[in-house]
């Protein structure tokens, strides 16, 4: 759906040090850390559609944004951030509680490895827990239901 902010976030973590927003002004997605954008995506995003995100770190400390399984935009080199040890992670929100993000999300899994190295096939199911999962929600719940399932142990 269309934000209400000029920056709507979906993803915020320990004291805004590392976050994934949407640029209304802009209509990319943008990943930050420290404040500063360091991957602005490369292309549109449309209202009423259903999109998948991932934000992937490989052990060479590059972060990768892929949009429908292809990257989009630039690679961030020496991203020393470990969100696998954040002990914050909000979801649709940043850290103040403003700029929400105004849709939907679905399969929020946050990783403590590398789950993608190049262009891939968007999943249709349900993601599973692994031993690589720290966080795992379904949000299989009814539209506009604060329920979620976490599969996470």
């Amino acid at each position: 759906d269309n934000p209400s902010n000029t920056q709507a976030f979906l993803y915020n973590q320990n004291a805004d040090n590392c976050a994934l927003y949407y640029d209304e002004t802009a209509n990319r997605l943008k990943y930050q850390t420290e404040g500063i954008d360091r991957i602005t995506s490369s292309g549109s995003l449309n209202t009423n559609t259903w999109y998948h995100i991932a934000v992937v770190r490989d052990t060479g400390n590059n972060t990768k944004l892929y949009i429908d399984g292809t990257q989009s935009g630039s690679t961030y080199t020496n991203d020393d951030r470990d969100w696998s040890t954040a002990s914050e992670h909000l979801i649709g929100v940043n850290r103040s509680g403003v700029k929400s993000w105004v849709g939907h999300f679905d399969e929020v899994r946050i990783s403590k490895t590398q789950r993608y190295t190049g262009t891939f096939t968007v999943p249709t199911s349900a993601f599973t827990n692994d031993d690589d999962t720290i966080c795992l929600f379904h949000f299989d719940g009814a539209d506009g239901s604060t329920t979620v399932t976490d599969d996470a142990s």
